[in-house]
C-alpha cells in the first residue's frame, strides 16, 4: 500500500522515473502542462522535476494553484 497525503519525496517518491524522464525529454523542445486528476502525484513530480533541474543549472518555477 501507498501513503497518501503530502507530496512524496526523498525515499517514498517511486516508480516514476519514467515519466520525469519524458517530461524532461519535451521539456528540450517545448513547454509541459502536466494534468491529471486530484491526488495522481503532480505536486511529487513537480517536486522531483525542480530538484532535477536545479542540479542541472536549469530553471525551475513552481506554481501552485487551487480552485
Amino acid at each position: 500500500m501507498l501513503p497518501v497525503g503530502n507530496p512524496a519525496i526523498g525515499d517514498d517518491f517511486i516508480d516514476r522515473e519514467k515519466e520525469i524522464d519524458q517530461i524532461i525529454s519535451a521539456l528540450e523542445k517545448d513547454s509541459v502542462l502536466l494534468i491529471a486528476p486530484r491526488r495522481f502525484g503532480k505536486t511529487s513530480i513537480m517536486r522531483r522535476l525542480e530538484k532535477e533541474l536545479s542540479s542541472q543549472d536549469g530553471l525551475c518555477v513552481f506554481i501552485e494553484v487551487e480552485d
